[in-house]
């Protein structure tokens, strides 16, 4: 009987015990899946997977909002933002951006990435005044930035003086933005810097120099595994080209845009960039520039109207 009694407090003693164990053994789990998450979404962001890193942190924000983690609310979501915005999907930005900010003020924080994430958001919705006003604190050094933070500030800031019609004032943002690119030496800052070059360029009516500048802006962009990035610099680029007369050039880059758009899934852009490479290529430009143009245009629209059918349904 003493001998029964004694086991079975033991039993007592040990249920417990396992129950705790169990618990922090299910927590170590989920820690670890959570943490594979946002490593397999860097990843993602570092082959120019951009749409596939948006969607894994979006599935770590969830955890962060199940547990009311600010901190992480804050860091994850704004992460989500910038590969939302490198992935073209600009409009799902707005809520994930204020959520960010209202976990940054729970924790009485001010950051950088957050206010020139606001700005691009602003720049993108034409809101050109608003983008200003929030990387104006960056540019003031009220707010602590990396030097590729403070390029980004400059940048949001040129483009939008642009918008609101002083080139003068953008003139200005991008040679202390030309400075920095220099000082980085990266390719996204390159690529970045001369995007900003090429408007310049084509509001001066130099249109060779902003299709020659826009064409280094691909290769940086193609460096830095952003794709989608360097298909619009394609793009631009043929547009200039064309302008410029040199239609041979402006095909080419047209149709490696096209093709490269169509690979993405992005058929509205593939559609544009293709018309355009057809449209320089003319009746006697290059016949397997134009079989490709053409054959990739079809396939392009057919690819279309099977996403749209499916979407119906």
């Amino acid at each position: 009987m003493r001998r029964t009694c004694w086991l079975l407090l033991a039993l007592l003693l040990v249920l417990p015990a396992c129950r705790g164990a169990g618990r922090a053994s299910s927590q170590s789990v989920e820690t670890e899946y959570h943490g594979q998450l946002v490593k397999l979404a860097h990843e993602a962001m570092e082959r120019g997977d951009a749409d596939r890193a948006a969607d894994l942190y979006l599935r770590r924000l969830e955890e962060a909002r199940r547990v009311d983690d600010p901190e992480a609310l804050v860091t994850v979501a704004a992460w989500a933002a910038r590969a939302m915005m490198a992935a073209g999907r600009a409009r799902e930005v707005a809520p994930i951006l204020s959520e960010a900010e209202l976990a940054a003020d729970r924790l009485g924080v001010v950051r950088a990435d957050l206010s020139l994430l606001r700005g691009a958001s602003e720049l993108r919705e034409g809101e050109a005044d608003l983008a200003i006003v929030c990387v104006e604190p960056i540019l003031r050094g009220d707010i602590a930035a990396s030097r590729d933070q403070q390029l980004d500030a400059l940048l949001i800031a040129g483009h939008a003086e642009m918008d609101r019609g002083e080139s003068g004032n953008a003139q200005l943002a991008w040679i202390d933005a030309r400075g920095l690119a220099q000082e980085l030496d990266e390719a996204s800052a390159w690529a970045r810097t001369l995007r900003l070059e090429a408007r310049l360029a084509r509001v001066s009516r130099d249109v060779a120099r902003a299709a020659a500048t826009s064409d280094q802006e691909a290769g940086y962009w193609r460096s830095a595994h952003r794709y989608l990035a360097m298909a619009h610099a394609l793009h631009r680029a043929a547009q200039a080209y064309a302008e410029a007369g040199d239609l041979e050039l402006a095909s080419d880059r047209a149709l490696r845009a096209g093709l490269s758009f169509k690979a993405q899934e992005r058929f509205g852009e593939a559609h544009e960039a293709l018309h355009l490479a057809l449209a320089a290529s003319g009746e006697g430009g290059d016949a397997t520039r134009r079989e490709l143009a053409e054959r990739a245009l079809e396939d392009a629209r057919l690819r279309a109207l099977d996403d749209q059918s499916g979407s119906a349904e």
